[in-house]
């Protein structure tokens, strides 16, 4: 809890800082963040009595630009979040969503024997058995509509919109950035 207090506190600064200098995009970032960083935080108080192992994906599209954010809860607490971003993605989000996991625990990471996602991906089962074959357990993958678990699931969403938004941005500024080098050349 000391920790995200901290982090609320030097993202609070930096949002004040950036509203005083009339950088009023980075201010509103900004408290995304702070809003993002406070619901994971309460978000972990709360599982932390359930106590279970989870991996909760989330997923944002803007046209075909697709962020994937995963949330792995261990004993109970929200650990760090990884996002992966795609540009030029045709696919359904389902199929989004099982390559990711595909391919974040061939690199070697386990799954968690649950999987809360937000849509079925087409090769369910499949998915399922090949994560288990991988973990050496059973591997069960849920689509939550209600409670606790729908709550994960909304705030892995929440992560992948916000963290969209970051490598929008950086894109975005990098752009600018070489835009502006082209004119000076």
């Amino acid at each position: 809890e000391g920790r995200d207090r901290g982090m609320v506190r030097g993202l609070t600064a930096d949002m004040e800082a950036a509203a005083n200098e009339l950088r009023f995009e980075d201010a509103a970032r900004l408290r995304d963040r702070i809003g993002v960083v406070r619901r994971l935080a309460e978000q972990q108080r709360v599982q932390r009595a359930a106590g279970e192992d989870r991996d909760v994906f989330g997923l944002f599209r803007d046209g075909d630009v697709v962020t994937v954010a995963m949330l792995p809860v261990r004993d109970g607490r929200v650990e760090d979040p990884q996002a992966f971003t795609f540009h030029e993605v045709l696919e359904e989000d389902g199929e989004v969503l099982e390559r990711v996991a595909l391919q974040l625990y061939r690199e070697g990471l386990p799954a968690a024997p649950e999987l809360l996602v937000p849509t079925v991906p087409p090769e369910l089962d499949a998915l399922a058995e090949i994560l288990a074959e991988q973990a050496g357990r059973r591997v069960r993958i849920k689509v939550p509509k209600r409670g606790q678990p729908a709550s994960l699931l909304q705030l892995a969403a929440e992560n992948a919109r916000a963290r969209h938004r970051a490598a929008v941005d950086r894109r975005e500024q990098i752009e600018r950035g070489l835009i502006e080098l082209r004119k000076r050349l």
